[in-house]
């Protein structure tokens, strides 16, 4: 599959998994009254633990290098924590400034171009020359 057709897959997944994030966010906020930082954490988690199965079986399969579920569960975590981490600085960043689910949205646009290329590249990439063979 091209760079365009995985970006346009990791698109899909990541919107699904972004309504999810943004509507656990808005309960949270809104309905429960949680500060806008914890329940960006609380909400990132949800819509990362299922990105991790639609990423590993339909976005990225054909880049698969026999890495084992439970290794690359570990690196996804990792860059997913990166991720959060990202998407916490936006918002407590912006929050203040343009309120709580702008800053959020902000966020989405960072978190999205930061993991897809790590995901991509190392989390389950099959390397540069197989990557190379895949796009050519």
């Amino acid at each position: 599959m091209t760079l365009v057709g995985q970006g346009a897959r990791y698109a899909i997944v990541g919107g699904l998994n972004t309504l999810v994030d943004l509507a656990v966010f808005a309960l949270l906020v809104e309905a429960a009254g949680t500060a806008p930082v914890p329940a960006n954490v609380v909400s990132f988690s949800t819509g990362a633990a299922n990105s991790f199965l639609w990423n590993r079986h339909w976005t990225f399969r054909e880049l698969d290098n026999g890495k084992r579920a439970r290794r690359q569960m570990a690196e996804f975590a990792a860059v997913t924590l990166l991720g959060l981490a990202a998407s916490t600085g936006c918002v407590a960043l912006l929050a203040p400034v343009v309120g709580p689910l702008p800053a959020k949205l902000a966020s989405v646009v960072v978190t999205f171009a930061l993991t897809f290329a790590i995901n991509r590249t190392v989390v389950f990439g099959g390397g540069p020359a197989r990557r190379r063979a895949m796009e050519d």
